[in-house]
């Protein structure tokens, strides 16, 4: 099991295992596992959300910066055509729909069942985006 402490906005924060992954309706999600980060990161994580059917990801983009997102807890895919998530904090999203939120972004471990593909598409240094909470 990969292990990582970060320091981030002057909190310590450690990092567990990986997202938690999710197929429902053909589609896989990840979330933010429950006990996959214990402290908090204080970034502002915002973009809007796509959905690469050939890498079968969702991304964050902002701008020319694309990151393969982790969804808050309890995010559910509830359509697959349209495709739309329930999020917590945000009711239900869709593709081009624009979210912000608390998070940040973390270096995947190799371990991570994350396809490298999602990480092509223009990532913030290889990163993966992570919402905790969606809102002010």
């Amino acid at each position: 099991m990969a292990f990582l402490i970060v320091l981030v906005g002057g909190v310590l924060l450690t990092v567990t295992g990986g997202p938690e992954e999710t197929h429902r309706l053909g589609i896989t999600i990840w979330t933010e596992g429950e006990s996959m980060l214990t402290g908090g990161m204080d970034a502002i994580v915002a973009g809007t959300i796509e959905y690469d059917s050939e890498a079968g990801c969702f991304l964050l983009r902002e701008g020319e910066s694309a990151s393969p997102v982790a969804f808050p807890p309890d995010t559910w895919l509830i359509s697959a055509d349209p495709i739309q998530l329930l999020i917590p904090g945000a009711g239900i999203v869709g593709v081009g729909d624009r979210v912000s939120g608390g998070g940040g972004f973390v270096d995947p471990y190799d371990d991570w069942n994350v396809p490298d593909a999602c990480f092509g598409a223009g990532g913030e240094d290889g990163d993966m985006a992570f919402l905790q909470r969606i809102g002010p």
